[in-house]
């Protein structure tokens, strides 16, 4: 039997941007792996909780909550977590308008006040900002 492959959040994000919802909850069945899998996005974290109570209502309705095989990626249903999603999504949209700024401060030619300590401080705002830039949450780095 081939492996059971759930489908990403990131398809379900993308869905709402290519039709600019603000909430998508994605219903799969698998005969082969008798399964019913459901996905769920939102944009705040009122809409990611709006999403995981949506796919939790269908789920209870179609009858998957007595499935044992279901697992829970990110639960959103849980009002902290979606608001911790939300403030790293905030950190990464502020470090990626920041990091450009960054870069023209350190690279500016002819700069009086330049200060070697100030380059190497900003050096290393800008490497964190990359590195948190870089990051991905569970859910999208391990489907």
């Amino acid at each position: 039997m081939s492996e059971y492959q759930p489908i990403s959040v990131e398809l379900a994000k993308q869905i709402a941007d290519d039709y600019s919802k603000d909430v998508v909850v994605i219903c799969a069945g698998d005969e082969k792996h008798d399964r019913l899998h459901f996905t769920s996005f939102g944009r705040d974290p009122i809409d990611k909780l709006a999403g995981a109570r949506m796919a939790e209502m269908f789920a209870e309705q179609l009858g998957s909550y007595a499935d044992s095989q279901q697992t829970t990626h990110e639960d959103f249903r849980d009002v902290p977590a979606a608001n911790s999603r939300r403030h790293v999504e905030l950190l990464v949209d502020a470090a990626r308008r920041a990091l450009p700024l960054l870069q023209a401060i350190q690279k500016r030619p002819g700069n009086r006040n330049y200060d070697p300590e100030r380059a190497t401080n900003i050096q290393t705002a800008i490497d964190q900002l990359q590195q948190a830039i870089a990051w991905q949450p569970k859910e999208a780095a391990s489907e």
